[in-house]
């Protein structure tokens, strides 16, 4: 069956509007995970990230791969929180578009269908980071070509490898934004059959990358414009509270202790946030969800 691009990249607004109460419990969800995730910066690894950003890994490599190892047990902890937050966020989204019936709890669930997509999280990464391990590989083949030519006095040799490289990028660039197209459905699909896929994506995309894209294009607007309302309301919430100075200081808060960054004014900015990420995020899954319930000519009750 075929889908409506339109309709499908509208339906996380039509999520919202007919689960109000999800998208509240959902908020709250998210404003603990974001105290959770800035509490834990703030026990210790805040100045590890400051002095990571004023180092120059290609210039002082040994000083940068000394603070990443300080990182190591950040990362331990943020990467499986991370994985299972979003594992029943996204189960979550996913469940109130296909399974709307299934409200209790504002959709919310801890179960198979999120163990299986925090698999599907895992499965995606590594396929990610093989391919983003190749093309590095390539890119890195490039410049040394590059070097050697110009250490021969071959000027003409490095310009072409420098071009060759960045024509490269915008290839790798167009492939990555096809392969996740083409498997954009991996997610949904995982949750309504119950079992990790991926690839199998492949064939229910093919003939459809054209429309996808265009859907996924136009939620992908429609969610900027929500979280620029949010950026404007949260900058609002700093000036009430006589917090608001600069861009830099909304953008990089206090975090060289709890007091100093949990004030009030960044308190409410983190409350609306929390609820702006929310309706992003349902903007930008619900299409790919909406596509996959069209494709198949899924009957959810609602």
């Amino acid at each position: 069956m075929s889908f409506n691009p339109t309709d499908a990249a509208f339906e996380g607004i039509r999520l919202a509007r007919r689960h109000p109460r999800s998208i509240l419990i959902w908020s709250v969800l998210m404003l603990v995970f974001s105290l959770g995730s800035s509490l834990l910066m703030l026990s210790g690894f805040a100045p590890l990230f400051a002095e990571l950003e004023t180092i120059d890994p290609s210039t002082d490599p040994e000083a940068a791969m000394a603070i990443m190892g300080q990182l190591i047990p950040f990362y331990l902890i943020a990467t499986p929180a991370f994985i299972v937050f979003f594992g029943i966020f996204y189960t979550a989204v996913y469940r109130a578009v296909l399974r709307p019936a299934d409200k209790a709890w504002g959709h919310l669930r801890l179960g198979g269908d999120e163990l299986r997509m925090m698999g599907l999280f895992v499965y995606q990464m590594a396929v990610w980071l093989g391919l983003t391990l190749a093309a590095g590989v390539v890119f890195g083949l490039l410049v040394a070509v590059g070097i050697v030519s110009g250490m021969g006095g071959e000027g003409a040799g490095t310009a072409a490898a420098a071009i060759a490289a960045l024509i490269l990028y915008f290839v790798f660039l167009g492939v990555a934004i096809w392969l996740a197209v083409r498997l954009s459905l991996s997610q949904p699909m995982t949750f309504e059959k119950k079992q990790i896929v991926l690839f199998k994506s492949w064939s229910m995309t093919k003939g459809r990358f054209w429309p996808l894209l265009g859907c996924y294009l136009l939620a992908l607007v429609t969610g900027l414009v929500v979280s620029l309302l949010g950026g404007a309301i949260s900058m609002a919430m700093l000036v009430a509270f006589g917090e608001f100075t600069d861009l830099a200081s909304m953008m990089e808060p206090n975090l060289t202790s709890i007091q100093a960054y949990l004030t009030p004014g960044r308190i409410a900015m983190l409350v609306v946030n929390s609820v702006i990420s929310t309706l992003a995020y349902a903007i930008f899954l619900a299409p790919a969800a909406a596509a996959y319930r069209d494709i198949n000519g899924l009957e959810t009750g609602e």
